[in-house]
C-alpha cells in the first residue's frame, strides 16, 4: 500500500496525475476472494475450514459419530480434520460389521428382501445402519415363514396354532417344516379348541354332562376330561330317590303295575323312570273287566242295557267301581185307552204298546201287536198327552200339538181325514 505521508510537499498541480495513478493502481490490488490457504496456521478458523491448528471448534472424534471415541481428532495441514485416530462411522457408506453395522447408506452388504426371508420388495438402510424391512413384502399362507412371521401352516385361519396373521396362537408350539405343523401345548394352562380341558380349564365341564349326580371332574395328563371323580348315575343299578329315580334298572324298587293303575302284569323301568312294560287293564282303558271294576269309565252304558228299558244312559265312576251318574228315562204320566197304552217320559219323550190298529201307536208301522213300550217317532219335548180310543195327542213345550191314529172324522183336526202311523202337526193350535 502506498504511505502517502511519505510524499514530499510539491505542488498539487505539479503531482496531480501521480496521485490519480496510485489510486487506481490502489483499486486494482483489492481482490474479493478468501484468501484461505494463506490464513490457513493462524489458529482462527476461517469460513471454508473445518479447523485450524489447534482449534477444533470443540469437535471430537465422538461428536463427528465415528466409533473410537477415544481417538484424537487433529487437525491437517489444510484445516481439515484428520480423522485417522477415530476410525469408522455409519454413514461413510461402508459396511463395519465390527462395529455391529448391517448397512451403510446404499450399500447393504450384499443383502437383499429376498435374502432377509422376505418375498419381494426394496431393502433399506436407516440413518443408524440398521436394514430398513417396511418396503419388504411377505405372503401369509406360501408354506414359508417368512421375516415377520413366527409361523405358516399354509393356512390363513385361527384357532390351529398358526393365525391368520402367521403368528403362533397362544398355547400351541409350531416345529421349523415346511410348512409349520403347530400342536397344542397340553399342561400349559391355556385350553386350544383342540383341547377338551387344560389344567385347571375344563370348559365348563362338570359331572352332570354325562349324567352323574355327585363330583366333580378333573383333566388328564393329555387334556382329556377325567369323569373319575363322579359319582352317582342312572343306570348304575342304585335307585337314588332323592336325585328323583324311582328305579335303576331291574331293581323297581318294590313298585308294582298297581303303582301305575293298571291291574296285571310286571312294570319296567326306562331312565330311572317306571313305564308299564307288561301291564294290562286299568280303569279307563275302555275295556270292563268284571274281575277288577263294576264298570269302565270309559264306556258309554244305555239304560236299556243296565235294566231300564224306557232308555237314557248312565255314567261310570271315575274309580270304576260305581255308578256315578243316572240318565235313565223314567215315566211321569201314562194313558190307557180301549186297546193300547202311552206314557210321556222324563226325558221328554213318549212310548205307546197295544193294538195299532190305524197307526195309534206312533210308531211309523202297520204291525198290529207290539207287547213292549216302543217310542213314538219324531217326538220330543213332549209336556202331556192323551189317548182316544182310536187315536192319540201330544202337546208339546212349545205350545203346540201332534196327534196321530184313526182320523176318519177329522178328529186328529189336520184338514183331512186320512190316517196317520206318526205324529202329525195340528195347524192353527199354539199356546195350550
Amino acid at each position: 500500500m502506498i504511505d502517502f505521508t511519505q510524499i514530499p510537499e510539491v505542488p498539487m498541480r505539479r503531482h496531480l496525475p501521480i496521485f490519480i495513478l496510485s489510486v487506481l493502481l490502489a483499486l486494482v490490488a483489492c481482490d474479493d476472494e478468501v484468501k484461505v490457504v494463506g490464513s490457513c496456521g493462524d489458529s482462527f478458523i476461517d469460513p471454508g475450514e473445518s479447523c485450524d491448528g489447534l482449534e477444533l471448534g470443540g469437535a471430537t472424534c465422538a461428536s463427528l459419530g465415528h466409533y473410537n471415541v477415544q481417538g484424537t481428532l487433529r487437525c491437517s495441514s489444510q484445516c481439515a480434520f484428520d480423522l485417522t485416530e477415530c476410525g469408522p462411522r455409519c454413514g461413510d457408506e461402508n459396511v463395519d460389521v465390527d462395529y455391529d453395522e448391517e448397512c451403510d447408506g446404499p450399500n447393504m452388504h450384499g443383502q437383499s428382501c429376498q435374502t432377509m426371508g422376505y418375498t419381494g420388495g426394496t431393502l433399506g438402510c436407516t440413518d443408524g445402519c440398521r436394514f430398513d424391512t417396511v418396503g419388504c413384502t411377505s405372503v401369509c399362507g406360501n408354506d414359508l415363514r417368512e421375516t415377520g412371521e413366527t409361523c405358516d401352516d399354509g393356512g390363513e385361519i385361527d384357532g390351529d396354532g398358526c393365525d391368520g396373521a402367521c403368528q403362533i396362537e397362544e398355547g400351541w408350539t409350531c416345529d421349523d417344516g415346511t410348512p409349520n405343523v403347530c400342536t397344542s401345548s397340553c399342561g400349559d394352562g391355556l385350553r386350544t379348541p383342540v383341547e377338551a380341558c387344560d389344567t385347571d380349564d375344563l370348559g365348563g365341564a362338570t359331572c352332570a354332562d354325562l349324567g352323574f349326580y355327585e363330583g366333580a371332574p378333573t383333566c388328564s395328563e393329555t387334556c382329556e376330561i377325567d369323569f373319575s371323580g363322579c359319582s352317582g348315575s342312572c343306570g348304575d343299578g342304585q335307585v337314588q330317590g332323592i336325585f328323583g329315580e324311582f328305579c335303576d334298572g331291574d331293581d323297581l324298587n318294590g313298585a308294582t303295575c298297581a303303582d301305575l293303575g293298571f291291574y296285571t302284569g310286571t312294570p319296567a323301568c326306562l331312565d330311572c323312570s317306571l313305564v308299564d312294560g307288561t301291564c294290562e287293564g286299568s280303569c279307563g282303558d275302555g275295556i270292563e273287566q268284571p274281575a277288577h271294576e263294576f264298570c269302565d269309565a270309559s264306556i258309554v252304558y244305555l239304560c236299556a242295557e243296565e235294566g231300564w228299558p224306557l232308555g237314557g244312559s248312565v255314567t261310570c265312576a271315575l274309580d270304576c267301581q260305581d255308578w256315578q251318574a243316572l240318565d235313565c228315562a223314567t215315566a211321569v204320566e201314562v194313558h190307557g185307552a180301549q186297546e193300547h197304552t202311552c206314557a210321556r217320559l222324563s226325558d221328554g219323550t213318549a212310548r205307546c204298546w197295544g193294538y195299532n190298529n190305524y197307526g195309534k201307536l206312533g210308531v211309523n208301522s202297520t204291525q198290529m201287536d207290539w207287547l213292549t213300550p216302543e217310542p213314538v217317532v219324531n217326538l220330543s219335548n213332549v209336556a202331556s198327552l192323551t189317548t182316544g180310543t182310536y187315536h192319540t195327542c201330544a202337546v208339546l213345550t212349545d205350545g203346540t200339538a201332534r196327534c196321530w191314529g184313526y182320523n176318519s172324522d177329522g178328529q186328529l183336526g189336520l184338514a183331512s181325514s186320512a190316517n196317520q202311523i206318526q205324529p202329525a202337526v195340528v195347524p192353527s193350535v199354539t199356546g195350550m
